[in-house]
């Protein structure tokens, strides 16, 4: 009974990793500056994690930034700096490019261009030789 008491006190202000129906959550708790004076608050931030060995190694990663920035007097109490960034974002329409009025030379028409423009270097060559 008394180790299990043991392991359940932590340290004051320090970053728990919780189970939440299968999903991980970060909880501590910080003060804050309200209107009335300073308030301890308890943060709860989802990780969007499964608890699986993988979760746990990236919601630990996350509980030592938040640790590290409540040490340092640095935590963003919006919590915004800790929560991921979307996937996915939304972007502009793409303006369809008119098609064009010159019509496009075929095949063959470019290769005579390009032998044409070829020529004279190699009938430099042959001459060197």
């Amino acid at each position: 009974m008394e180790s299990q008491k043991s392991q359940s006190i932590t340290r004051r202000g320090s970053v728990q990793i919780k189970n939440s129906n299968g999903s991980l959550q970060l909880v501590f708790s910080h003060p804050i500056i309200t209107p009335t004076g300073v308030k301890t608050k308890r943060f709860y931030l989802s990780t969007r994690h499964d608890d699986t060995p993988f979760g746990r190694h990236q919601a630990s990663a996350l509980a030592t930034k938040i640790q590290r920035d409540i040490d340092y007097g640095e935590f963003d109490a919006s919590l915004v700096k800790y929560k991921p960034a979307a996937s996915l974002s939304t972007v502009t329409a793409i303006t369809p490019i008119p098609p064009s009025t010159n019509p496009q030379p075929d095949l063959a028409e470019l290769w005579e261009k390009y032998t044409e423009f070829k020529k004279p270097q190699i009938e430099s060559f042959y001459l060197r030789c």
